[in-house]
């Protein structure tokens, strides 16, 4: 339909929108925005419109490169999403688990309701919130961009509910951290009290399989950080 001059203000366009991108998919993304472009612009042709004029109407159809660029960061930006609050929440209930399971079957704590010391009390109640936050505030950005991808919603509200997420995802990492750091504490005052009070080869795996955990939720956290980025340069 059009020839190369025809279609390079709409390749113009598509780079200065690229180089607002900051995502390994942009190329995917930039293709399909060709695509439609010029489907547009042969939709207009058949309707009568010159050529050349039809993709110069095209490409001020997309909109202001700012905007549009904008757009495709919140689209690219949710898969990360996804992957990062569903990690949060599997990592995060499988840790739960595991450490409870391990102080349980380890010996009993060096102290009763009576000697426990006012620390560990103080960190058993926060510690248990913080989790418990934690996991629930992952599970709500989860489920929140589920829903969403799935219904039919305007952009205000589809931008307006990944917002939700993204705030929910980052106090979940947050809680999350703070959780793991109220449990070192409460193993560091055990085992200076009685260090035997601890099964520490149970320990020692356990620790060592949550770090290994971390790559799960690093991988799509760096995604959602360079997006992010990305918008603010």
């Amino acid at each position: 339909m059009s020839g190369p001059d025809d279609t390079a203000a709409l390749d113009a366009y598509l780079a200065e929108v690229g180089r607002r991108l900051s995502d390994p998919d942009r190329g995917e993304v930039l293709d399909e925005l060709r695509d439609h472009a010029l489907s547009h612009a042969e939709s207009l042709v058949a309707a009568g419109v010159a050529d050349r004029e039809a993709v110069a109407v095209a490409v001020r159809d997309l909109g202001p490169v700012d905007r549009l660029a904008g757009r495709l960061r919140a689209e690219l930006l949710r898969p990360y999403l996804r992957r990062l609050s569903a990690a949060l929440l599997l990592t995060g209930l499988a840790c739960a688990a595991t450490w409870t399971a391990v102080l349980l079957a380890g010996p009993a704590e060096p102290w009763d309701e009576r000697t426990e010391p006012a620390l560990v009390a103080l960190l058993d109640v926060s510690g248990r919130w913080s989790a418990e936050s934690a996991l629930g505030l992952a599970a709500t950005s989860v489920l929140t961009l589920l829903l969403t991808g799935r219904m039919r919603c305007s952009p205000r509200n589809r931008w307006t509910s990944q917002v939700l997420a993204i705030t929910a995802a980052s106090a979940s990492l947050v809680l999350g951290i703070a959780t793991g750091l109220q449990l070192l504490v409460y193993l560091a005052i055990r085992a200076h009290v009685s260090a035997a009070s601890l099964a520490w080869p149970l320990v020692i795996t356990t620790a060592l399989l949550t770090l290994g955990a971390a790559p799960l939720v690093l991988h799509p956290l760096r995604g959602a950080l360079r997006l992010s980025s990305g918008a603010a340069s």
